[in-house]
């Protein structure tokens, strides 16, 4: 098998994939032009020339004797030319800009992971991880990311679960319309009057507003205009809709985005849900719950998914709408206010790199004075995860030493020991856990057993990663 990067031409001839991808059957001929088009839109990002850092590229894995139960061309007939014949597997490799502890840095994306149905379970889909991490490498991409169809399948692969995602049904008349604790007596505003549509025309300056929120929140992805414009207005004609909020300079300075979702009241009474609340200040972030809140007349539930852990504390009734009166908990003494989810993993592609290049600059917490080694246990890809010893300064940490020979070069003396999977390290690294909870599941040990305390002050951040993207 050999990997490469597949044109265009090549991939809208080559049927390929699983049936659990329902956005385009690939087994239908009349969705091929759709997925052609949805590629090369995709594939207009590089990266040497893209300012923000985005970009796509469609790889595919190759077998060495083509066969026609995989290859097709537009017309249903086998194709025959040397250009996608063979095409057992797919994926595109993305590069995303992500605010990690206060810096834009540079993430791999791994979406699109196809195999083949006549082609599954021989090892093709660790070939395509295997290949998209040492790609990674090769990019300066130190840390990977991928939203899994099974968290458990790519766990065996070193990748970690970043935060959970709560999922809201609320009431709009539960939702705040100003702060419960003002400085001053403030007449309530109708939103109307600071708030207006925004639409495509309107995308360079979302753009930006989400850009400037993101960079306060750490984890986010930063969004570009072509990444607006899928996420905001993509979709169904007129099924995405935004409101934005101005201030008293006309700065766009937040927005939601939503969509409306049918129920079984009737066509006037619908579920709204929230795709994305963006909000650079207080008023903005009021405004838009306000005029949630004065859709109740005609929206039965506001949905909405978010990394926010105390979302609930806003709600006039933090109670799940959809299930108020149910009993839940511990005897029954407790109510549902969310449902708990998980999505976005992480995964660290080289070690080494992480420290001397991708968090030179990280303050990890002012821990100063000793010296680190951190084994990783990787069996997928070990060449790219030694041992690394790091020294501690000041909270900056420097690399003065890798490989496995590395405490003979360099000497043990008053070096603490770091020993945990890569998978669990990854989660560790973001900050979507304390070292702390690991220690007590039996997922990492620390030597000797009073630096316990310091290399979990090391790793620990107030916030847990927040991200509101999906790819």
């Amino acid at each position: 098998m050999h990997a490469r990067i597949i044109t265009t031409e090549q991939l809208a001839v080559a049927r390929v994939g699983s049936l659990a991808y329902t956005t385009f059957n690939l087994y239908e001929d009349a969705q091929l032009s759709s997925l052609q088009e949805w590629i090369e839109t995709k594939m207009k990002h590089d990266p040497t020339t893209d300012k923000d850092g985005l970009s796509f590229q469609v790889w595919g894995l190759f077998h060495p004797q083509p066969s026609p139960a995989i290859s097709f061309g537009l017309t249903g007939k086998p194709d025959t030319s040397d250009m996608s014949a063979g095409l057992a597997a797919h994926w595109i490799h993305c590069s995303y800009p992500v605010n990690l502890f206060n810096a834009v840095r540079l993430v791999g994306g791994l979406c699109f992971v196809g195999v083949d149905m006549l082609h599954k379970k021989r090892g093709f889909a660790k070939q395509v991880v295997t290949q998209f991490l040492h790609e990674c490498n090769s990019r300066g991409q130190h840390l990977a990311a991928l939203y899994p169809f099974r968290s458990d399948f790519y766990a065996q692969m070193g990748f970690g679960l970043s935060s959970s995602y709560h999922d809201y049904v609320i009431s709009p008349a539960s939702l705040p319309t100003s702060p419960s604790v003002q400085t001053s007596k403030q007449a309530r505003v109708p939103s109307y009057t600071t708030l207006q549509h925004l639409d495509t025309s309107h995308a360079a300056e979302i753009s930006a507003c989400q850009m400037r929120f993101a960079k306060t929140r750490h984890g986010m992805f930063l969004l570009p205009v072509k990444l607006i414009k899928d996420t905001v207005f993509e979709g169904k004609a007129g099924s995405k809709r935004a409101i934005g909020y101005r201030d008293e300079s006309s700065t766009l300075r937040g927005y939601i985005s939503f969509e409306f979702v049918s129920t079984t009241n009737g066509p006037f009474i619908n579920d709204l849900k929230i795709l994305d609340l963006v909000y650079e200040t207080e008023e903005a972030f009021f405004a838009l719950l306000q005029f949630l809140n004065e859709q109740q007349d005609q929206i039965r539930h506001v949905l909405y998914t978010t990394q926010e852990p105390d979302f609930f504390r806003l709600l006039s009734d933090p109670r799940d709408a959809a299930a108020i009166g149910a009993q839940a908990g511990l005897a029954g003494f407790c109510r549902v206010a969310s449902t708990e989810t998980i999505g976005l993993m992480y995964r660290v592609v080289n070690l080494e790199k992480l420290f001397s290049e991708y968090f030179s600059d990280r303050d990890f917490n002012g821990v100063d004075g000793f010296k680190l080694l951190i084994r990783l246990q990787d069996t997928f890809v070990p060449e790219l995860n030694p041992p690394v010893l790091l020294k501690l300064n000041a909270g900056r940490a420097t690399v003065i030493g890798s490989g496995d020979a590395v405490l003979e070069r360099e000497g043990a003396d008053d070096v603490v020991v770091l020993d945990m999977d890569v998978g669990d390290f990854s989660s560790l690294v973001v900050g979507a856990v304390s070292l702390n909870v690991l220690l007590r599941y039996g997922k990492a040990s620390v030597a000797p057993v009073e630096k316990k305390a310091v290399v979990a002050r090391m790793f620990w951040t107030e916030d847990a990663p927040m991200n509101s993207f999906f790819f």
